[in-house]
């Protein structure tokens, strides 16, 4: 199973890496659909530039932006993940370093539902992806609880991967309602 999962993510992010985006503007189905996820996220704005950055058609449906949705996500956590292990091998105060490590817990924690939810998209298990993603947004929440306001760029970082986690939330509960 580990394997088999390892490879669907290696081959899916080689598939969204090749897979031309689109440079046009979304058709009005598409810009409807995306107005209503973000309208339901904490930062608008935030998820349609996450959106419009890595559409790859001008015509998607809710399945192609949640596509989009839990690849972003998938690399946002990545690279927060990154940036706390950084920041906690530079820190020098115990305590602080104590904090991090709650929060690569977190964001481990996070990757790991989000690969769980990835292969249920690709197996069309929509129910078992949103149960998958469900309780994601804790794990920031309680990365940005920790750490509170001690390191302004880890702020930033969690409310954009906040977004990220709605809108494949909000995108992946669409799906076969659109």
């Amino acid at each position: 199973m580990g394997s088999t999962r390892c490879a669907f993510l290696i081959s899916t992010a080689i598939i969204l890496v090749l897979i031309q985006r689109s440079s046009s503007a979304p058709d009005a189905t598409t810009q409807a659909l995306i107005n209503n996820i973000c309208g339901q996220t904490d930062n608008f704005k935030d998820c349609q530039r996450s959106f419009y950055g890595d559409l790859y058609s001008d015509t998607m449906d809710a399945k192609g932006l949640t596509q989009v949705a839990l690849a972003l996500t998938l690399e946002s956590a990545s690279d927060t993940r990154i940036y706390l292990q950084k920041a906690q091998s530079d820190e020098k105060r115990q305590d602080v370093k104590n904090l991090y490590r709650i929060c690569i817990t977190q964001y481990l924690s996070l990757i790991s539902n989000f690969e769980n939810a990835s292969l249920a998209f690709a197996e069309e298990e929509y129910k078992l992806m949103i149960s998958d993603i469900e309780p994601c947004e804790r794990f920031v929440n309680s990365c940005q609880l920790v750490m509170g306001t001690k390191v302004a760029d880890l702020g930033a970082k969690n409310l954009h991967t906040k977004v990220l986690v709605r809108m494949s939330l909000i995108s992946g509960r669409l799906i076969g309602s659109s």
